[in-house]
């Protein structure tokens, strides 16, 4: 599969592209849970340290508290109601995020073994592309938003960069 990612972000770090093609084919490799599975979960990283870096108290135990998997940030169906609603993804971005996680669920709680091309997953195919290749569509899917999110993050990063600077001055 060929994939060309430039300019991406990964919590917070520059995700070296070649670094990203590698990962994406080993996954592939594996099969398409392990592809969907490892695919939202950085998703969902990121979401989240896009969701924290809006909050103005960042205590540890507060956090913790709000993003264990009982809190009420702990799913991430909530991260991503609450990256929407701080304006931390774009109104495309949330719809495709509710979609890929209903297609991460399709396959992680499936009493049957569901790939790609499981009719299981035909409604929510539907809502992303009419593309024939769902592999190709889902990962494109997660990259759109991994790059939406980044361009939302961007300003914060540097306003926190500056802020750190400024306390060192």
């Amino acid at each position: 599969m060929s994939f060309e990612i430039s300019g991406l972000y990964s919590l917070g770090k520059v995700f070296d592209p070649t670094s990203l093609k590698k990962s994406l084919d080993t996954w592939n490799q594996k099969g398409h849970a392990t592809t969907a599975l490892t695919t939202i979960t950085k998703l969902e990283m990121l979401l989240e340290k896009a969701v924290k870096l809006h909050f103005k108290n960042k205590s540890r135990k507060l956090m913790d508290k709000l993003f264990d998997y009982r809190g009420p940030a702990g799913s991430f169906s909530a991260k991503i109601d609450l990256a929407y609603a701080l304006g931390a993804v774009s109104q495309n971005s949330y719809e495709t995020l509710h979609v890929l996680r209903a297609i991460r669920n399709d396959i992680a709680h499936s009493d049957i073994e569901v790939d790609f091309a499981s009719t299981k997953l035909d409604r929510h195919f539907k809502k992303l592309s009419d593309k024939t290749d769902r592999e190709v569509t889902f990962l494109a899917s997660a990259v759109d938003c991994i790059i939406d999110i980044n361009k939302k993050l961007e300003p914060l990063y540097l306003a926190q960069a500056l802020g750190e600077y400024k306390k060192k001055s």
